[in-house]
């Protein structure tokens, strides 16, 4: 069985990419509440938070806990009154032992459009498609086929460097598919 951890901090140098999504759409006109998905080896988990109780940016660290490295796709949904506006998606790849930092910004110029972008691409800043896959990895080599993810959490970004203990930054509402808390640390 392979697996992903997705947390709010860790300690001692993880496998992980820390996602980062901000908006230039006003909130809450425009915006209020981000879906975070995570879909590898057919699974997806989600998350989703309203940006009435946690301001943008958000921060997903999702860490790599045993198996392959990907691919993963992550998406970031903007919703507004519970329909999706928008979206922003990478299709990538952990590297092993390594901090990776992957943005998934909600353009206002994709509102309305990035939904007319082929499940392959992401809508870029000036509202055009374009390929959603993104290779992270410093020495990208052959990517490795299907991990499976474990849980998540997304939170405000830290002011300061993360001490590798969630400061009560939670994702907001969870999406009810679990009692457990949101978030474990290493």
């Amino acid at each position: 069985m392979t697996g992903l951890l997705l947390l709010a901090g860790c300690q001692g140098g993880p496998t992980e990419i820390v996602v980062i999504t901000d908006s230039d759409a006003p909130v809450p006109e425009a915006l209020d509440a981000v879906r975070f998905e995570v879909v590898q080896g057919g699974v997806v988990w989600a998350r989703e938070t309203s940006l009435d109780q946690t301001p943008l940016p958000l921060v997903l660290p999702v860490v790599h806990e045993r198996g392959p490295l990907g691919p993963l796709t992550i998406r970031a949904i903007g919703l507004k009154d519970g329909e999706v506006v928008t979206d922003a998606r990478a299709r990538t790849w952990f590297a092993a032992g390594r901090s990776l930092q992957l943005r998934l910004d909600l353009h206002a110029a994709c509102f309305g459009r990035s939904l007319a972008c082929a499940p392959d691409e992401t809508c870029a800043e000036d509202g055009s498609c374009r390929p959603a896959e993104v290779d992270l990895r410093p020495d990208a080599g052959p990517p490795e086929p299907d991990a499976r993810v474990a849980e998540m959490d997304a939170g405000a970004a830290p002011s300061r460097p993360d001490s590798g203990v969630d400061p009560g930054l939670d994702a907001g509402v969870d999406s009810g598919r679990r009692s457990a808390p949101d978030a474990e640390l290493l």
